[in-house]
C-alpha cells in the first residue's frame, strides 16, 4: 500500500512539473512575442499616431440626481467644457451623451447656445476691438466661454408614448414649452441679460 502511495505521489509530482515547465515556456514565448510587438509599435508609433482616428463617447446618466439646480449647472458646464476641449484636439473625435429628466439642464443648455449665438454675432458685427472685447467680457460673466455650445452641435431627443422624437429648436435652442417654461427664475434672468446685452451692444451698432 505504501509503495502505491509513493508511486502515485511521484506521478502527481511529475505531472505538476511538466505543467509548470509548459507554463513557463509559454510565458517566455509570450514575453518574446510581446517584446517584438512593442518594439514594432515603438518603431511605427509616429506613423500610427498620424493615421489612427480616436473617438471618445462620454455617456452621463441623469447627472441631476440628488443635486440642487446650481450644482447641476456646474456639472453640465464642466462636461461641455471637457467636450469642447476634446473637439479642439483634432486627433480626437468625441460625443457627449446625457440622459436627464431635469428641466434645469435643458434651460442651462439653452443659455449656452444663446451665449454662443451672441458671441458669433458680436464677432461678426462689431468691428471695433475695444467694443468687441467689452461685450465679450460681459458675455463671459453670464455664461462661461469654455462651455459655450453651438446649436449645430446639439441634438435633444425626448420620449412620448414609447416613441423617440427630436426636440424642435429655434436657432439651435430647444423650444419644448413644458420643459423650459418651469418658472426657473435665475435662468430666465440670465437669459434676459443675454438678450439685453445683444440688443444694447450689438444690434444697435452700425456696421
Amino acid at each position: 500500500m505504501q509503495s502505491n502511495i509513493i508511486k502515485s505521489t511521484n506521478v502527481d509530482l511529475d505531472f505538476k512539473n511538466k505543467i509548470i515547465s509548459l507554463m513557463t515556456e509559454t510565458v517566455k514565448n509570450h514575453n518574446k512575442l510581446a517584446t517584438l510587438h512593442l518594439e514594432r509599435e515603438h518603431l511605427e508609433d509616429e506613423e500610427k499616431q498620424k493615421s489612427l482616428d480616436y473617438r471618445l463617447i462620454n455617456i452621463v446618466e441623469e447627472p441631476e440626481q440628488n443635486l440642487f439646480p446650481t450644482s447641476q449647472q456646474i456639472i453640465l458646464y464642466k462636461l461641455i467644457e471637457f467636450a469642447n476641449e476634446m473637439y479642439e484636439n483634432k486627433d480626437i473625435d468625441n460625443e457627449l451623451i446625457i440622459t436627464t429628466h431635469s428641466p434645469y439642464l435643458l434651460s442651462y443648455i439653452t443659455l449656452l447656445v444663446k451665449g454662443s449665438n451672441t458671441q458669433e454675432l458680436a464677432k461678426t458685427k462689431l468691428k471695433n476691438n475695444s467694443q468687441l472685447n467689452s461685450v465679450l467680457h460681459k458675455l463671459y460673466k453670464l455664461v462661461p466661454e469654455k462651455s459655450l455650445l453651438r446649436g449645430s452641435d446639439l441634438a435633444i431627443y425626448y420620449t412620448n408614448d414609447g416613441e423617440i422624437s427630436l426636440l424642435d429648436n429655434y436657432e439651435g435652442m430647444p423650444t419644448d414649452d413644458n420643459a423650459l417654461n418651469s418658472a426657473l427664475e435665475e435662468t430666465n434672468t440670465l437669459y434676459t441679460s443675454l438678450l439685453r446685452l445683444q440688443s444694447r451692444s450689438i444690434d444697435n451698432t452700425r456696421e
